[in-house]
């Protein structure tokens, strides 16, 4: 019966403090908030205290909930502050020389490995990245946000976010190109 609820009873009955309701609540969400820890999170533990810290605030910020936006996108949007507020709390962006886009000489690269890697693999690679570029680039190519956004929600300036992007772009294929060379070399192999 109770896993029946639509999410408006299922909310209803967390703002009257009803433990049985949070823990469906977590239950129905936990995946969607699984992908937004893994992708903001360094390791597994990390991601898991930021999922469970996180709907601590779900759950402390549901009287707030709008009904006419989906839960999902209110969990997300908590969630998604939440890891940049751990971003922000553990790292503090250093002043860089920025270098204009134009100096960066980019080639087209086709190679079939590309075909086998897995979205395990995807996140591991994403994982490797610096602290302030993964936060950009999964701010903007994953979540959507905008670089006014994200400057906002990281203490720097429009354009210190586009150049993490593409630090990001450019290490991200490098590490895509380096393991589907491992790849073939591996199929290649007698």
């Amino acid at each position: 019966m109770l896993s029946k609820l639509n999410d408006i009873e299922l909310i209803e009955a967390c703002k009257n403090g009803s433990r049985k309701h949070q823990q469906l609540l977590y239950q129905k969400y936990y995946p969607l908030m699984s992908n937004i820890a893994l992708r903001y999170s360094s390791c597994i533990e990390d991601a898991e205290e930021g999922i469970n810290f996180g709907f601590l605030k779900v759950i402390n910020s549901i009287a707030n909930y709008d009904k006419q936006f989906a839960l999902a996108t209110f969990i997300r949007t908590i969630l998604v502050r939440h890891f940049i507020d751990i971003y922000r709390k553990n790292n503090s962006i250093k002043k860089i020389e920025l270098v204009p886009l134009s100096d960066f000489n980019e080639q087209h690269v086709t190679n079939l490995g590309y075909e086998n890697l897995t979205s395990k693999d995807l996140l591991d690679i994403i994982n490797k990245l610096p602290s302030t570029q993964k936060t950009v680039f999964n701010l903007f190519a994953v979540d959507g946000y905008s670089h006014a956004e994200i400057a906002e929600m990281i203490n720097c300036s429009e354009s210190t976010s586009r150049w993490h992007l593409n630090q990001a772009r450019i290490q991200l294929k490098k590490s895509i190109e380096s393991q589907t060379q491992t790849y073939l070399k591996i199929v290649n192999t007698p």
